[in-house]
C-alpha cells in the first residue's frame, strides 16, 4: 500500500511503500528538482531532462539526453553512448552502443508494463552466428 503526501501547491511530497519513503522538492515553476530516495540517493533534474545521480555512498552518475527534430535520439551516462531507437509512438524500445553495437531491447504490455525483462545482445555474438534477441 502507497501513502502519497502533497505539499501546499498540490504537488507530489512524499511517497512511501514498503517502510520506504521518497521524497520530492520542485523549482519555482512546479518542476521536480530533485528526488530523495528512500536508498540514500538522491537525483536532481535538470531543464533538459538531464539528470544527476548521487548515490549513497557518494558515486555520482551523469545521464545526459540527445535530441533532434523533438525526438530523443541518444543518451549518454557517464562514457557509454547509445543511440535510442522508437516505435511508433516515440517510446526508446531499443538502445544501441555506439561502440560495441551491442543491444538493449525492451519490450511493453500495451499499457506500458514491462512484457519481459530487458534483453542484451552483443555484436560479437551478432556476428559470429549465435542467437540475438531481434526476435518480434
Amino acid at each position: 500500500m502507497q501513502d502519497l503526501t502533497w505539499d501546499a501547491e498540490g504537488r507530489l511530497a512524499t511517497l512511501t511503500e514498503g517502510g520506504t519513503t521518497t521524497g520530492y522538492l520542485y523549482d519555482a515553476d512546479g518542476d521536480r528538482l530533485i528526488a530523495k530516495n528512500a536508498d540514500g540517493s538522491r537525483v536532481l533534474s535538470l531543464p533538459s531532462g538531464d539528470e544527476l545521480k548521487v548515490a549513497a555512498n557518494g558515486t555520482k552518475t551523469g545521464t545526459r539526453y540527445y535530441t533532434h527534430g523533438g525526438e530523443t535520439v541518444a543518451v549518454r551516462t557517464g562514457a557509454t553512448i547509445s543511440y535510442l531507437i522508437g516505435d511508433h509512438q516515440g517510446t526508446s524500445q531499443i538502445a544501441v552502443d555506439v561502440v560495441t553495437l551491442g543491444f538493449t531491447q525492451r519490450k511493453q504490455l500495451p499499457f506500458g508494463e514491462l512484457r519481459t525483462a530487458s534483453r542484451a545482445s552483443s555484436a560479437a555474438a551478432a556476428s559470429s552466428g549465435a542467437p540475438t534477441t531481434r526476435r518480434a
